[in-house]
């Protein structure tokens, strides 16, 4: 009976979401799948234990739009990892279009049933969940109770927090203040979230980098990232990477209340977090994305 439950839910709720998606997008952006980079695979030196590397998430996590395996997060991460670490590197890119955070167990699941020592997840979610109808606080708790799984198992994690979306060109006009509300609100609360989970966390956002960049940082279909758009989110994400891997630690730490270090993470794009040395206090990485001038952590805007 519940399997038949579900089945109905499916049948109703897909076409529901078509709709929707339509309604909100003013085109298309579903991709072929020749235009999503395939980077699975072994990175480095042919000799060597390898490290592990997961890449888990959504359309920015598989690099929808970049064009080529070698300027895609994960061909990029696994390389830059290897090469620091003079080691090979196993990369799995377990990332399926169109993910949200409910989604995100089933990957989790598949993580834990490849063979292998535990290594560093990176995790990129949370644009499909600004635009689809659901709470932001239900979609920072189901990211939470994944997070806390794949800490369990063993995993170190990298959150990249939720990009602002509401300069999309591809998004219908109506759309925007709404998507840039849920933009700012989800990566807040991923950041908390996260940090409580024991995650680091990568702010990736962002309101005005593609307002002044849009023909350049922006690929074919008006919402996905170019490589140009891709490399931006590397060069952010990078640092957190090695520091998560135990190859080269952050520089520039500052631990501060866990409270400021969320409203800073949506005034610094790029800011990068990690959990503190008790609850309710985070470590901020302020040496190479510093806080605008004139500014300080006690009086970011909420």
């Amino acid at each position: 009976m519940r399997r038949l439950r579900n089945s109905i839910v499916r049948r109703v709720k897909r076409p529901l979401l078509r709709l929707y998606s339509e309604a909100v997008l003013s085109a298309p952006v579903r991709p072929d799948r020749a235009d999503i980079p395939q980077c699975s695979g072994r990175y480095g030196p042919p000799s060597g234990e390898p490290l592990r590397l997961a890449l888990l998430g959504d359309s920015l996590a598989l690099s929808v739009g970049a064009g080529h395996p070698s300027r895609a997060v994960g061909g990029v991460m696994a390389a830059e990892l290897a090469a620091t670490a003079d080691r090979p590197v196993d990369l799995a890119v377990l990332a399926r279009f169109g993910t949200t955070a409910t989604h995100l167990s089933q990957q989790v699941e598949r993580l834990g049933r490849v063979d292998g020592a535990p290594g560093t997840a990176v995790v990129i979610v949370g644009g499909n969940d600004v635009l689809v109808p659901t709470r932001m606080t239900t979609s920072a708790g189901q990211l939470a109770q994944q997070l806390v799984r794949l800490r369990d198992m063993g995993w170190s994690v990298v959150l990249a927090s939720c990009p602002q979306i509401r300069h999309q060109p591809s998004l219908r006009p109506w759309t925007r203040r709404f998507a840039g509300h849920r933009s700012r609100r989800l990566a807040m609360l991923q950041t908390r979230e996260a940090l409580r989970a024991g995650a680091r966390v990568v702010s990736l956002y962002d309101s005005q980098l593609l307002v002044e960049n849009e023909d350049t940082l922006l690929c074919t279909d008006s919402f996905h990232p170019s490589a140009q758009g891709y490399a931006v989110h590397l060069e952010r994400l990078l640092p957190a990477l090695l520091a998560a891997s135990d190859i080269r630690p952050s520089s520039g730490a500052r631990e501060v209340l866990l409270d400021e270090a969320i409203r800073a993470a949506v005034m610094v794009p790029g800011l990068h977090c990690a959990p503190g040395s008790r609850r309710g206090l985070a470590v901020v990485d302020l040496d190479r994305h510093p806080l605008p001038a004139g500014t300080n952590l006690n009086d970011c805007a909420s």
